[in-house]
């Protein structure tokens, strides 16, 4: 898995190629031959995600949310109502 700091200079490698998948691959090798060399179609999915989301994570990787059961409402409210000058914060 990539760094941000790569996923980064992959994504301003694209840019620099003009937004061509082939050139952003051999510049990216050029500047970094001592890292991975992604496919020439991983650059443009990159450009794509980064302006979907504003995140370079995968959709795929973003954490789940915690399950609404029973237990966690009923743990919520006893929290509430043993702290009930402070509610504003929960």
């Amino acid at each position: 898995m990539d760094t941000n700091a790569e996923l980064a200079d992959m994504h301003l490698a694209y840019g620099a190629a003009n937004c061509s998948g082939p050139a952003a691959q051999r510049l990216n090798a050029e500047r970094y031959p001592m890292r991975r060399i992604p496919s020439h179609n991983f650059f443009a999915r990159l450009h794509q995600r980064l302006a979907e989301t504003g995140s370079f994570e995968r959709a795929d990787m973003v954490r789940v949310r915690t399950a609404r059961t029973p237990a966690v409402e009923q743990n919520v409210l006893q929290h509430v109502e043993r702290n009930q000058e402070r509610v504003h914060e929960v």
